[in-house]
């Protein structure tokens, strides 16, 4: 009855990753994925370009748009599927870059050096950020809650700085859009961005998945959140004294 009913209630539907104001690789055909209705035709209208494609039995569709120069011309992306009609505005092609890591790519804009001038002066609309929440599973996940933002003081506060900055620079030397998206989780370990399976089935790790086996039926969340909160409040108290301490000496 639940599989019956997913298939009833399918719909024309695009990941996060998939929105208005995006950026696209250039010089590389861009793989575009999502869902309808299993065995459903459809169809991706991009520019003078007409790509087709159909559901599998899970509803899950996967096309490829050709590859494209860079331009700062603001194009539409239509996608359809029986009558329904998806229309993604405001997309360019550039360069796209992941932003993953620990704490230094979480160490967020309005935390850096002189944060109130750079955060002013971040009026770049052909940077475009998306920032993919932490969410910790072992379960591979097909989407997740975000959009992409134009980069504007209001809205480069809390990206990933090192991102930024990054994208800031290539943006002013290869003159092309440019797309971050920030997927970090500060204090990290290693074999957390690991399946747990691929872990297991390796000897030399048994000892790693004892201990985070141990750990699970103690760790509380909401407290280790609270005290970084606290932590990072405070911290970003004594980069301001410090900041402000060497512009008036």
């Amino acid at each position: 009855m639940f599989a019956f009913s997913l298939v009833l209630n399918a719909e024309l539907r695009l990941p996060a990753i998939f929105s208005d104001h995006m950026v696209l690789q250039q010089e590389m055909e861009n793989p575009i994925w999502g869902w309808a209705k299993p065995g459903a035709k459809v169809s991706l209208n991009w520019g003078k370009q007409d790509i087709h494609t159909i559901a599998d039995k899970t509803g899950r569709w996967r096309a490829k748009l050709p590859a494209t120069i860079g331009s700062y011309q603001q194009q539409q992306l239509v996608i359809k599927s029986a009558n329904q009609t998806l229309q993604l505005s405001d997309i360019l092609v550039g360069e796209v870059w992941l932003c993953s890591g620990q704490s230094n790519m979480v160490w967020r804009v309005d935390f850096s050096a002189d944060s109130a001038l750079e955060t002013a002066s971040a009026q770049y609309p052909n940077i475009r950020m998306i920032t993919v929440p932490n969410v910790g599973t072992q379960e591979l996940q097909h989407d997740f809650k975000g959009q992409w933002q134009i980069c504007t003081p209001e809205t480069v506060g809390t990206f990933s700085a090192v991102g930024y900055f990054f994208g800031r620079q290539l943006h002013q030397t290869l003159n092309v859009p440019i797309g971050l998206i920030r997927n970090a989780w500060g204090g990290s370990a290693a074999e957390a961005w690991i399946a747990r399976q691929t872990l297991a089935a390796d000897p030399r790790f048994e000892t790693e998945i004892k201990w985070w086996t141990s750990q699970e039926k103690t760790f509380n969340y909401p407290q280790l959140l609270s005290k970084w909160e606290v932590a990072s409040a405070n911290l970003k108290k004594q980069a301001s004294a410090y900041h402000n301490g060497r512009v008036t000496f």
